[in-house]
């Protein structure tokens, strides 16, 4: 039987769709030759890194940007061309973090932006949901928390944030290396790369 009692999720790839390609070819639309090299799901630059923890503010981080184009770009096309990944929550993944929330503790440790969160909780407005956070007893969103997956180091302090027991907590990811960090810090994990979350979750816990 298993012991888990508390879920982290990753959001992208594994609550929220995502597609890097939309980006990725985006930024090869407006002039990137080798845009894979500059942000891929496996790999980004400093750029990226700073951004993503909180050390570089929006405006600076699209001045930036800018200058990785060899044309002229507007901002307004850097901004399309950044959210491009960004293909929606399914509102029964919802129901399902509600489902799961009597049974579990569920927590989110995201890496992500102000511009990618801001998008999102526009579509969760639109649909009339409630706010992300909402949906988690606690929500790690790297660039409020200055830390970053997949360092070692980020998974301890949340462990040590929650108060929470390794053995006792599943992580959730969809990125091989974010994985590899989590179990490095003692948690047990499970890679998610096919289907549903929602339909193999059962499964990954009784697995565990």
């Amino acid at each position: 039987m298993s012991t888990i009692k508390n879920v982290i999720f990753d959001l992208g790839g594994v609550l929220y769709d995502i597609n890097y390609k939309n980006t990725i070819e985006a930024f090869r639309d407006l002039g990137i030759l080798d845009p894979e090299q500059l942000y891929s799901q496996k790999n980004q630059t400093k750029l990226f890194d700073e951004f993503e923890t909180g050390k570089m503010d929006e405006k600076t981080f699209l001045q930036l940007l800018k200058k990785e184009f060899p044309g002229k770009v507007s901002e307004e096309e850097l901004l399309k061309a950044w959210n491009a990944m960004l293909m929606g929550m399914p509102e029964h993944r919802i129901d399902f973090l509600l489902e799961i929330a009597e049974d579990y503790n569920v927590y989110l440790l995201s890496n992500t932006n102000s511009i990618h969160m801001r998008q999102i909780e526009d579509e969760l407005s639109k649909s009339d949901l409630d706010d992300l956070k909402s949906y988690f007893d606690q929500a790690f969103l790297s660039f409020e928390i200055g830390r970053r997956k997949p360092d070692v180091s980020t998974f301890q302090w949340v462990i040590d944030e929650l108060g929470i027991d390794p053995e006792e907590t599943i992580f959730i990811d969809d990125s091989a290396q974010h994985v590899n960090g989590a179990k490095h810090a003692g948690l047990n994990v499970y890679h998610h790369t096919d289907g549903d979350i929602v339909e193999v979750f059962d499964e990954v816990i009784e697995w565990i």
